[in-house]
């Protein structure tokens, strides 16, 4: 049996750490023995790793096909040689980039579905951060979001600027090329220059209005549906799907944006 590594994942053997790579029981066995033992002969294979003779030849096919051994004829013997470890890396790379080529088709087969339902909750940091996640990657490309909140600071504790969340979120948001129209209500005594986040941020509109008092909410007007971020101990994201709800979410938002103050994200 394998030795328990030092370090990485203390309690996983090092047959089930191949295992989670994706080899199966046998086929980890038989690349470890062959690892321990070099270029080899079935035999040793047998002996090394415990198991019978066939489900040994069946694992080296596998492990063949799957580019991790090489089997070769010598004076009419095959012999057996485990492909050099950095082999394991370049597949999770390429399993890696196939996945995210793929994740677009699959984003876009959601965002097409038929909704069953019109109404849908999101509870706690997580969730909310995992819904703007999915919005942002469902939302077509190059369709703008429009967002009405309450000066950025309540965002942005939720958030943070640093935040690897935050980061993706923006980094898909871009990689879509999709434009954000804000709108900032703030109070008489706050200025434009108290809105965090926005600074140099790219294909951002900004304007403001400013309230004597705020909700604890923002707006967000998607392509199909309508989120809702109420803020309190724990975050609360109300979904709204359907056409009508989003064509009443943006007729209310261009009348706020006709009214709304201008601001520029340039920095000075």
């Amino acid at each position: 049996m394998a030795k328990k590594e030092a370090s990485g994942q203390p309690n996983m053997t090092l047959e089930q750490r191949l295992e989670a790579l994706g080899l199966d029981p046998n086929e980890a066995k038989v690349y470890l023995s062959a690892l321990k033992v070099g270029e080899t002969t079935i035999g040793d294979l047998v002996r090394e790793s415990g198991l019978h003779k066939q489900l040994v030849y069946n694992a080296t096919e596998k492990l063949q096909s799957e580019g991790l051994m090489t089997i070769s004829l010598i004076r009419g013997r095959k012999r057996f040689q485990a492909a050099d470890p950095s082999i394991l890396e370049q597949r999770i790379e390429e399993r890696l980039g196939a996945v995210r080529g793929l994740l677009p088709a699959l984003y876009e087969v959601a965002s097409t579905k038929k909704e069953k339902d019109l109404v849908r909750t999101y509870s706690g940091l997580a969730a909310v951060q995992q819904y703007y996640q999915q919005s942002m990657r469902s939302q077509p490309e190059g369709k703008r979001a429009l967002v009405t909140g309450v000066g950025g600071q309540r965002f942005f504790e939720l958030w943070g600027l640093d935040n690897p969340h935050f980061r993706r979120f923006e980094e898909a948001r871009l990689e879509r090329n999709i434009p954000l129209q804000l709108i900032f209500f703030l109070t008489p005594q706050q200025n434009e220059s108290d809105i965090p986040g926005i600074a140099n941020r790219q294909q951002l509109e900004i304007r403001v209005i400013k309230e004597a008092s705020q909700a604890p909410m923002d707006i967000v007007v998607w392509h199909a549906h309508v989120g809702l971020l109420i803020y309190g101990k724990q975050p609360h994201v109300i979904d709204l799907a359907g056409e009508q709800i989003v064509k009443t979410f943006r007729t209310y938002f261009k009348i706020m944006w006709d009214q709304a103050t201008v601001v520029s994200n340039k920095a000075t």
